[in-house]
């Protein structure tokens, strides 16, 4: 467990409190941008800011011109390398580490705080994934200021750096990235990824990937690209299932897992798959497309990580569709993390996080995950980042998976956290 450094917390940047409610709206999400970059604060002036005029007229251009704009070009040139790039060590090892955190790109003390514990400069891991939403709306000042650490004149905020891992970087394409089209996210932000060849990030040419070795596959999918919804009718999604965007995986994508990853004829790898959408959840909506695409592709059950919702949730195994799933909601990266009044459903949650980071506000503890692959081995370890102000990061739950000649997990589950409101196999109602 590494140290956090006491200095981030002198720092002005972002705090929680102002990224509160932030609801999943192209439109809502681009007034809160455009009240900043008039010198508003929602969280200060949470009513008379929403009557700034400046605010409505950028809001007016950005929203207007995006809404009525189709989403940017899918890439699908795959690069020298077909997107498929080695699960191995700087040796040729299959000893690596891979870091992960989802719903990062914020520019808050805590989204600085995860982005130094998870790759410190002394002890980096071989991978770190991001699995997708930059906020406020994942356009280029947004992309500039949270990830690439680039000031944004617009405000007083100190810009925050997505750090890489020695051997690459890659980034998954969220909701908040198609707010903006999506073009910003893909030729922006992905050509400063990829994997590291000669010292230097090639880029990141597609919003999907595949990480592999003799015992394992890591599989980066694209449920954002059509995640947008119907223009000026997406805030009522919620309400209204049927306005739900259907997130479903693209073509292209479909046709570089069948033709280029060939997962269908791969009878012998455990498989984890990335998105930024759920499958499936005890707290919000399910994304069920994306697991009926893969459905006639994977014949076994997977371990998913998974972002968009702002909490750290482990699943039993199950699934609303055919593919069954170990799944892990690790969306408590950067934003304000959700909490429940009430505990989670027993019979879908095997581990939840429910404590109290802060009890003015409310929200829960941000953190991230490492997967440590060791030939057929694989250890999972969740961690909190302690406080902006200093300490450990503290070591929730320890999975130990393996994976047996048919792609066939075996897992052991290790609880470590023990607090009130942390849910888990050894203090439910704790």
């Amino acid at each position: 467990m590494s140290k956090v450094p006491s200095t981030v917390a002198d720092k002005k940047r972002r705090t929680l409190d102002d990224l509160r409610n932030l609801p999943r709206s192209p439109a809502l999400s681009k007034y809160r941008a455009a009240l900043e970059r008039v010198g508003k604060s929602p969280s200060k002036f949470p009513l008379i800011s929403y009557f700034s005029p400046a605010a409505w007229w950028q809001w007016f251009g950005t929203y207007g011109r995006d809404a009525l704009n189709f989403s940017c070009p899918f890439r699908t040139n795959t690069g020298p390398h077909r997107s498929i790039y080695p699960l191995r060590n700087h040796q040729g090892g299959q000893k690596v580490q891979v870091a992960i955190a989802g719903d990062w790109g914020t520019g808050t003390n805590e989204a600085e705080v995860v982005t130094e514990s998870m790759a410190p400069k002394n002890a980096r891991p071989h991978y770190t994934i991001h699995l997708g939403d930059i906020y406020y709306v994942g356009d280029r000042p947004s992309i500039d200021e949270n990830c690439l650490g680039q000031r944004n004149p617009a405000n007083q905020y100190m810009p925050v750096k997505w750090r890489h891992g020695q051997c690459g970087s890659f980034a998954l394409n969220g909701n908040h990235e198609m707010y903006a089209t999506g073009e910003p996210y893909f030729s922006t932000f992905l050509p400063s990824l990829g994997w590291i060849e000669n010292g230097k990030a090639i880029g990141q040419f597609v919003s999907f990937f595949c990480l592999e070795n003799d015992y394992w596959r890591v599989i980066g999918l694209d449920t954002g690209y059509h995640s947008r919804g119907l223009p000026f009718l997406s805030s009522f999604g919620r309400k209204l299932p049927l306005l739900l965007p259907s997130c479903r995986l693209p073509g292209k994508l479909i046709e570089w897992l069948k033709t280029v990853v060939k997962i269908q004829d791969d009878m012998h790898r455990g498989l984890v798959l990335l998105s930024h959408h759920q499958y499936y959840s005890a707290f919000e909506e399910n994304y069920t497309r994306p697991a009926a695409q893969l459905s006639s592709l994977i014949n076994r059950p997977v371990l998913w990580f998974w972002g968009h919702e702002h909490r750290m949730v482990g699943y039993h195994l199950q699934g609303p569709k055919n593919i069954q799933a170990h799944g892990r909601c690790v969306g408590h990266g950067g934003m304000p993390v959700e909490r429940s009044e009430k505990s989670p459903n027993r019979k879908m949650v095997l581990f939840a996080d429910n404590r109290v980071y802060s009890r003015q506000d409310n929200f829960g503890w941000n953190g991230y995950v490492t997967l440590d692959f060791d030939d057929a081995n694989l250890t999972v370890r969740y961690f909190d980042i302690a406080s902006i102000n200093g300490g450990e990061n503290k070591l929730l739950i320890q999975e130990n998976w393996s994976v047996n000649g048919r792609g066939e997990f075996t897992v052991q589950i290790e609880q470590q956290c023990l607090e009130k409101g942390f849910y888990g196999p050894t203090n439910w109602g704790g």
